[in-house]
């Protein structure tokens, strides 16, 4: 048997750790003499502390890792609880790039206007933006009006004039839009306008559904003057 210090070493981790772990009842020593309280480890322990230490590594917590080492967890139930881990680091992942992009879209944004904002804001076409509720008419661009048969769920129309608009161009994910739309209430807000109907965006650059950060997008907002701002603006 070897003590604590010696068991250390040769598993590589530290006796804190080991003297925790018996504290948790994760890893007992083979034995604790009575009169000194030295602990005393077998060289089979060190495949128990391996196991331990995998486990931790894909990202059990202790209390999971408890119950996998002290009831003997079957091949398959393990492989199971492994499913479940991946699945929780591939959102993790996920969750992690969309971040990445939107630092990546702030410093852009930092370099471009020399500042942060923080009155970002969003548009839908509903009087209120409501992102699981939004009331959207796709189009496409047609060079000639085809026949569309009897019964089709598709409807031919021109999109009507619009005498002024304020436009901004997004690149990247919709849910990116506020970065870019939030230069358009500034702009609203310094010009008296406010917004005059469904707002549009025009695909400059295809999304691919594979690299939806790469999309270039045209958002168009109908503007016309505020009468209430402007009869603020006359009060003052």
């Amino acid at each position: 048997m070897f003590r604590i210090g010696d068991f250390s070493r040769i598993a590589r981790v530290s006796a804190r750790l080991l003297r925790f772990y018996d504290e948790i009842g994760l890893l007992r020593p083979a034995h604790a003499d009575p009169q000194t309280g030295y602990r005393y480890y077998t060289v089979a322990q060190l495949a128990q502390l391996n196991r331990i230490l995998v486990l931790k590594d894909l990202g059990f917590n202790l209390d999971q890792v408890r119950d996998i080492v002290g009831s003997n967890v079957s091949p398959s139930e393990l492989r199971n609880m492994l499913l479940l881990r991946r699945n929780d680091v591939e959102q993790t992942i996920a969750a992690e790039a969309q971040r990445l992009r939107q630092i990546e879209t702030r410093i852009t944004q930092i370099e471009s206007d020399g500042e942060l904002s923080a009155d970002d804001v969003a548009v839908a076409h509903a009087p209120h933006f409501e992102q699981d509720e939004l009331d959207v008419e796709f189009g496409f661009t047609l060079d000639e009006s085809p026949e569309l048969p009897r019964g089709s769920p598709l409807a031919l129309r021109e999109l009507e004039a619009v005498e002024r608009m304020a436009v901004c161009v997004r690149v990247g994910l919709p849910e990116d839009a506020h970065l870019v739309t939030a230069k358009i209430g500034r702009f609203l807000e310094a010009g008296g306008d406010a917004l005059a109907g469904p707002s549009r965006e025009v695909f400059l650059q295809l999304p691919d559904p594979e690299r939806m950060h790469e999309a270039v997008v045209e958002m168009q907002f109908p503007i016309a003057p505020d009468p209430a701002q402007n009869r603020r603006r006359s009060l003052s």
